[in-house]
């Protein structure tokens, strides 16, 4: 009889918690507010590199990657994002924009001025033949 009243003064007393978490203003609070960290990822703001003011990083919804954006007008840049699983970079000419592979981004993304073609040669042709 007494540890059948234990058990029940045991249960009433974490009835009591758990009511108590459930109602508590922060808990409440989320409650209310969606969460939008499944439905979108945030767009990425932290940059590292001397192209930050030129280049820019979002997430497009509709591809479920990040795409990185040189807005400059005549220099290339290279950008680089990672995660923690991966990393991804693109070398981007002028004006132009590519797509990372990525579903996240951890950290800043790193962003600097590259020479052309970020120091690739550039294909003139097909292969000599000997």
């Amino acid at each position: 009889m007494k540890k059948q009243k234990g058990r029940i003064k045991l249960m009433a007393a974490l009835a009591l918690v758990a009511a108590v978490a459930l109602t508590s203003p922060q808990s409440v609070a989320s409650a209310r507010t969606p969460s939008t960290t499944s439905a979108t990822a945030p767009a990425t703001t932290d940059c590292e590199g001397d192209a930050c003011s030129q280049v820019t990083l979002a997430f497009d919804e509709s591809r479920q990657q990040y795409r990185a954006v040189n807005n400059s007008a005549d220099r290339w840049a290279r950008v680089t994002a990672s995660n923690m699983a991966s990393s991804a970079s693109a070398c981007l000419a002028p004006g132009r924009d590519a797509y990372l592979p990525l579903k996240s981004v951890a950290g800043p993304y790193q962003a600097a001025y590259a020479e052309a073609r970020c120091g690739e040669p550039e294909a003139t042709g097909p292969p000599a033949v000997e």
